[in-house]
């Protein structure tokens, strides 16, 4: 039902939207994805900000995030965009590459000192080009969050990892932790699906040069090792299930942790919410479900290195409101609008006094070691710039490696099938000059 008023309410905003302004206001179209946690969070920041601002109204439109970028630029081809949009990273080299966003450096420099200066500058960097700031950072997402059950270290009388251990620690808790009867694993140590933090804590990279990718570098030595621990997890120390063991469980990654099927699972901060629903449902059943991070571990050589993801808001160069859109923006991924998200956990700040405020690194909320992601950020590796970035990872990179991850090819096959593939892509869709 609730999903059904929310449906409702956007067609009507929408459609609201396309009516002639009556009433001399100013309407800005915001366009974004999100969860129903997410949605509330963002109705509720302009819901508010409309209060002071009387002359400007926003019709907030959803859309689901497969496609996104697809709706986007049909709305832009056909002269019916929206004013501001929601982006991340990868779409927004995509989004960049047709040349749609306005340049938001002159209504920076309006804000004194510019509101840029408080954000993490590892966050900044991919969303300018040439000195130019064309998106407003709202959140920073690095890949590092060891979630882990208490339950199981306590049971088994096992210290909680640190955010200083290793590749050889985090193998060692795997396989203490995880359980048998027989041959068959009923508990496993560690599910994670990143498998590319394997290969930047080992000192490898996926391409040459994030921001100027010419061709793959997977089949180094580094990367290949790390390839081979990542899939040994699965096949030499069982103590990962299979991708198509946890298909099988019928349960999603979290659920799978919650229920003790596995004792640690690498994501981002986003399942948060997920989680504290799950340990208050369990509390509820008369259940433990107690759990923390902890930052995903450092390679054999002590480098460390995570695969991070980010998004904010930038405004279209099609509005017919610069100004009034730009202050929306500023609403969205200003101060209120990055604490409201803090405090949800569902995302770290770009905002680096936010982030390193009560609200984010000093609250006693669950996880409570969540400031260990403001350190995290500065070990981020984004992915590759390039606007066709996540057709090549969904088409080369997960075809061969989800091949790998059921044992239907070897490494060598793997890699070699990647690199030639990743690099005809390359070649072919090179920037003209």
């Amino acid at each position: 039902m609730r999903r059904m008023l929310l449906i409702v309410l956007i067609f009507v905003a929408g459609f609201a939207g396309c009516r002639p302004p009556q009433d001399g206001k100013t309407r800005i179209r915001v366009t974004f994805w999100g969860a129903p946690e997410e949605v509330k969070i963002i109705t509720d920041t302009i819901r508010n900000w409309e209060a002071n601002h009387p002359d400007i109204v926003v019709i907030l439109e959803h859309a689901a995030y497969p496609n996104y970028c697809e709706k986007i630029l049909t709305q832009v081809a056909g002269d019916s965009g929206p004013d501001v949009i929601f982006t991340d990273i990868t779409y927004f080299f995509s989004f960049q590459a047709h040349g749609m966003f306005l340049d938001l450096t002159p209504y920076v420099n309006q804000t004194q000192p510019p509101i840029t200066a408080r954000f993490f500058p590892e966050i900044l960097k991919p969303f300018s080009r040439d000195g130019k700031i064309y998106c407003i950072p709202r959140d920073i997402a690095p890949i590092t969050c060891m979630y882990y059950n208490k339950k199981p270290f306590d049971e088994a009388g096992i210290p909680y990892p640190t955010d200083d251990w290793d590749w050889n620690q985090f193998l060692s808790i795997c396989r203490k932790l995880t359980q048998r009867q027989g041959d068959r694993v009923t508990r496993y140590g560690f599910y994670g699906w990143e498998w590319g933090n394997f290969i930047f804590t080992n000192g490898g990279r996926i391409v040459d040069s994030e921001e100027h990718p010419t061709r793959c570098v997977i089949d180094s030595p580094q990367a290949r090792e790390a390839l081979q621990f990542y899939h040994d997890l699965v096949y030499k120390e069982r103590v990962m299930p299979s991708p198509q063991q946890l298909a099988a469980s019928g349960m999603n990654t979290v659920q799978y942790l919650a229920n003790e099927k596995t004792v640690m699972y690498l994501s981002g901060i986003w399942e948060t919410p997920q989680l504290r629903t799950l340990q208050k449902k369990a509390k509820e059943e008369g259940k433990t479900f107690d759990w923390d991070i902890v930052q995903f571990p450092k390679g054999p050589h002590g480098q460390r290195g995570t695969r991070t993801g980010g998004s904010g808001y930038a405004v279209l160069k099609t509005t017919k409101h610069p100004q009034a859109a730009w202050e929306v923006v500023k609403a969205l991924a200003g101060p209120e609008g990055q604490t409201d998200l803090a405090k949800t956990g569902l995302g770290q700040p770009a905002d680096r006094m936010i982030a390193e405020s009560e609200v984010w690194a000093g609250t006693n909320n669950i996880p409570s070691n969540r400031r260990t992601l403001n350190k995290a950020v500065k070990y981020v590796i984004f992915d590759p710039y390039h606007p066709k970035w996540t057709y090549f990872y969904n088409n080369i990179l997960s075809r061969e490696m989800e091949l790998y991850m059921i044992n239907r090819q070897d490494l060598d096959t793997t890699v070699k099938a990647i690199t030639a593939d990743l690099n005809t892509a390359l070649r072919k869709n090179a920037p003209q000059p």
